[in-house]
This record gives structure tokens, C-alpha cells and sequence, in this order.
């Protein structure tokens, strides 16, 4: 089964696509870290939300994106194209589940 569940914080502006109902952002998630001196490590993370109701576009798409941290469920999509040099590019993103995803407000 493809599922993955992610938090962390907005690490951008989130792209609206589609009139608002497609919206595009990047996640930066922690994870542990196995390197001595640190006690974790990040990684940003591109997802896609399809559907957004009108308060997840409130919440994404208002200029106070970054007050808020969030947690969604969704399933990994890897897909591949070439660029303009003619070369195979790999591309792996969240699809985000429309009913999975969970905003909290933060100081």
C-alpha cells in the first residue's frame, strides 16, 4: 500500500493552479539524524493537494501561511521526462489527500 503520512511547516508560498483548487507547496519535514552532533535533519518535501475546499485555500493561499504547521496523509507519485538538454529527469511528489490533511496555527 502507498501511504505516507508527513508534518512539519510550510517552507514557501503555496502555488495556486487551477483557480485554487490544485495548490502546490513544499514541506519541510525533520527527520533523525544518524550524523554525531545533530539531533535531526530536514528535508523539503513537494506536495499537491487536488480538490482544496474553500478553508484549505484560506489557509495556503493567505498571506499568513507561515503561522501554520501541518500534517496530511497522502501517497507518493514518482514520474520521469526529459528536460530541454535531452536528459531523463525523475520528479517525486505527495499527492495529499483532501480529507488528510490537518492545519495548526503556531506562535
Amino acid at each position: 500500500m502507498n501511504v505516507c503520512a508527513i508534518s512539519g511547516r510550510l517552507a514557501s508560498k503555496p502555488i495556486s493552479v487551477s483557480e485554487g483548487k490544485t495548490i502546490k507547496f513544499l514541506i519541510k519535514a525533520h527527520y533523525p539524524s544518524k550524523r554525531e552532533g545533530s539531533n535531526f535533519g530536514s528535508s523539503l518535501v513537494p506536495c499537491v493537494l487536488f480538490d482544496a475546499n474553500d478553508a484549505q485555500q484560506d489557509m495556503l493561499l493567505g498571506e499568513d501561511y507561515k503561522e501554520f504547521k501541518v500534517e496530511l496523509v497522502g501517497r507518493i507519485v514518482r514520474s520521469s521526462y526529459e528536460n530541454a538538454e535531452g536528459s531523463k529527469v525523475w520528479d517525486t511528489q505527495i499527492i495529499v489527500n483532501p480529507n488528510g490533511i490537518l492545519f495548526q496555527r503556531v506562535k
